[in-house]
């Protein structure tokens, strides 16, 4: 098991652990390593505070290594590697959850690609709305 770099006692201060927290470098000592959740956004809703997020988009385009996702608000540049996104193609709905990236523009580095075709977006949104 990897030890954490520091506990709220161990860091010095509050706002040091929950920058480091933030940075997703603490790690649950009686878990081993546990990624924060990712908080639900759209495109044109990703703030500077944002970290790790989740989208639902569908694809506009298509390179090595890359897709842009577009859910109504905006599109997205998503970086990962080009096995996660062999079973995809430009019209597919996908959600990608992962890590935003603010250098050179917005983009994301994908840790997960999920296949939402036959999710009904539309329902989603309403219920979300209740």
């Amino acid at each position: 098991m990897i030890n954490p770099p520091c506990t709220v006692d161990t860091c010095g201060t509050l706002d040091n652990f929950l920058f480091l927290a933030r940075q997703n470098v603490i790690m649950q000592e009686s878990f081993g390593f546990k990624r924060f959740p990712s908080t639900e956004r759209k495109v044109s809703d990703i703030g500077p505070d944002d970290v790790r997020i989740s989208i639902i988009g569908t694809i506009i385009d298509k390179g090595d290594g890359k897709l842009t996702i577009d859910d109504g608000t905006g599109s997205i540049n998503v970086f990962t590697e080009d096995e996660k996104t062999k079973n995809f193609s430009i019209g597919n709905r996908v959600r990608v959850i992962g890590r935003v990236n603010k250098d050179n523009g917005l983009s994301m580095n994908a840790e997960a690609i999920q296949d939402f075709s036959n999710f009904n977006l539309e329902l989603y949104e309403k219920l979300k709305e209740d």
